[in-house]
């Protein structure tokens, strides 16, 4: 299946935003015992990391095709939270936000960064084609 490099290129940099936010989020609110404590700070991560997680899963081929990172776990919970709610691990959401998400964003850089080279390749790549065969 084959994906629309604009497609993969929106869904990253959202990806990276989303990021971004929850680093913003930890930031603003503090550490581990604010998360278990604050209901705005659960929400907010909660639904960020599963926005990151329905991104992920409009690209998954692409994602799966570029890269080792545990996409499948990151699709997954997504759907194990949005339809778990009330059975939410905030010790486990802390893990994920301090130590997953720094790391997500590095891979998503990378990727973002692979892909602008292959989509300049390509665009480079078809007008070469596109001026060959108006001249050959």
């Amino acid at each position: 299946m084959s994906i629309d490099a604009e497609k993969v290129r929106d869904s990253i940099d959202r990806m990276i935003n989303y990021c971004e936010r929850i680093a913003f989020h930890m930031h603003r609110f503090g550490g581990r015992e604010n998360l278990l404590e604050d209901w705005s700070y659960q929400d907010a991560c909660v639904m960020i990391l599963g926005q990151i997680g329905e991104e992920a899963k409009k690209i998954e081929p692409w994602l799966k095709s570029n890269s080792d990172y545990p996409w499948k776990e990151v699709i997954h919970f997504r759907d194990f939270e949005y339809h778990n709610y009330f059975d939410t691990d905030y010790n486990l959401i802390w893990g994920i936000i301090s130590e997953d998400v720094p790391r997500l964003l590095d891979v998503l850089i990378e990727l973002s960064e692979k892909l602008e080279v292959d989509m300049a390749f390509s665009i480079k790549s078809f007008s070469k084609k596109r001026l060959f065969s108006r001249h050959g």
